[in-house]
């Protein structure tokens, strides 16, 4: 199984804001809507040749935003 480390590591929460919190306050809800659903579609896309099930995992966190 995937560890959470692996899909929002730690490095993220550097300066107190991890950056998709930060994109969601900074765009319109459509655009975040979009920028998510890019990103679905990007893991999901490339788990069989990039990522596995470290790419699914991140798919499935973007879907919980």
């Amino acid at each position: 199984m995937t560890k959470q480390e692996d899909v929002r590591p730690d490095y993220y929460k550097v300066g107190g804001i991890e950056p998709i919190d930060y994109m969601k306050a900074k765009m319109t809800p459509e655009q975040f809507e979009g920028f998510c659903l890019g990103n679905v579609y990007k893991y999901t896309g490339r788990y069989l040749y990039k990522g596995g099930l470290t790419d699914l995992k991140k798919r499935d966190t973007t879907l919980s935003v």
